[in-house]
Order: C-alpha cells, then sequence, then structure tokens
C-alpha cells in the first residue's frame, strides 16, 4: 500500500509539474510578430519612428500624430514612443504594431508601467472615428505618485495594417494645462 501510495503522489507531482510548466507561458516563450527576425536596424526594430517638424511618423504602421508645442520625446524604443511636456506632470504614450493583439497586450502593461493604481474608467469604451479610422476610445482617473490623474486611451485600427495605442495621463491639478494638447494628438492621428 505505502509502495502504491509513492507511486501516485510521484505521478501526481509529474503530472503538475507537466501542467505547471504548460500554463503562463513557463514553457518556451512563443515567438510573436514584434520580435525580431533579423538584425536590428534603426528604422524598422530599435525605434518606433521620427519626428518630422510637428509631426511623429510611426515605422511599422502608416500612422502619424501631431505633437504640440512644448512637448518632447523622452523615450523611443521597440515598445513605446513617450512624450512629455517641459512643465511636467503628464506623459502622452504610443505603441503601434501590426499585431492589434500584441498592441492591446503592451497598452495593459503600460497601466503598470506609468505606475497608475486604482484606475476606473468612467463611461464605457466608445467607438469613433478619427480622420476615417475606427478607435476605440474609454477615459478615467487613477492614483499616480500620489496624485489624482486623468487617464485616457485610444486604440485605433489601420485595416489590413495594424493598430496604435495612445495613453494620456495628466495629474488633475495639471489638467487646465495640458487637456486641449492631449486631445488635439488623439485627433491628429491620421495615415502617413
Amino acid at each position: 500500500m505505502s509502495t502504491r501510495g509513492m507511486l501516485v503522489g510521484a505521478g501526481s507531482v509529474a503530472v503538475l509539474a507537466l501542467l505547471i510548466g504548460g500554463c503562463c507561458n513557463l514553457s518556451k516563450p512563443k515567438k510573436t510578430e514584434e520580435e525580431p527576425t533579423k538584425p536590428s536596424t534603426l528604422s524598422d526594430d530599435t525605434n518606433y519612428g521620427t519626428t518630422k517638424g510637428t509631426h511623429f511618423h510611426f515605422n511599422r504602421v502608416p500612422i502619424e500624430v501631431d505633437i504640440p508645442p512644448g512637448w518632447k520625446e523622452t523615450q523611443n524604443t521597440r515598445n513605446w514612443a513617450v512624450f512629455k511636456p517641459t512643465g511636467g506632470g503628464a506623459v502622452m504614450a504610443f505603441s503601434p504594431g501590426t499585431d492589434c493583439g500584441a498592441v492591446e497586450q503592451r497598452f495593459y502593461g503600460a497601466l503598470g508601467e506609468l505606475g497608475l493604481q486604482n484606475v476606473v474608467w468612467s463611461g464605457g469604451q466608445k467607438t469613433i472615428m478619427v480622420n476615417g479610422l475606427s478607435t476605440v476610445t474609454a477615459e478615467g482617473t487613477a492614483i499616480e505618485a500620489s496624485q489624482n490623474s486623468y487617464v485616457k486611451y485610444a486604440l485605433t485600427k489601420v485595416p489590413g495594417r495594424g493598430c496604435l495605442v495612445s495613453i494620456v495621463n495628466i495629474w488633475k491639478n495639471r489638467t487646465g494645462d495640458y487637456m486641449a494638447a492631449s486631445e488635439k494628438m488623439f485627433a491628429s492621428v491620421s495615415r502617413q
């Protein structure tokens, strides 16, 4: 009986190990469209775009956005292009990609990376058209660095080409300074 119990216990542990190994991507990671399959070059793998005048052009998805005066690019990597006003108190982040599911997942991860807590979306999602492109958007509140914040996101789809997620976070005491500028950025998303 003792040997049978040990065999059943060992078998259970082996099955459990196999199940856990296959769960939660702990086994070999799946290759996604966003991973480079060739040596990186500055134009297509290192950053997401370039500023041309007041427009920021994304490399992988044929979209551009207007950047208002006083907002500076602070990050331009494989995952994000980030802009902040020189006076602080706000951030606008963009992440494009040809795989809309991967773009959406980056958005969920960004909420934590931005340090946003207690995010409450008010009024639910809305689907609107921005310059002829279908865009899902929502806005709400959050807490960031012990400050109450206004938060808004937009997921813009370019049929057959990919998506762009845009996120803005503005400290409540600075909404008067940056709300209009952020709305102009959301409204300026268009095809290149």
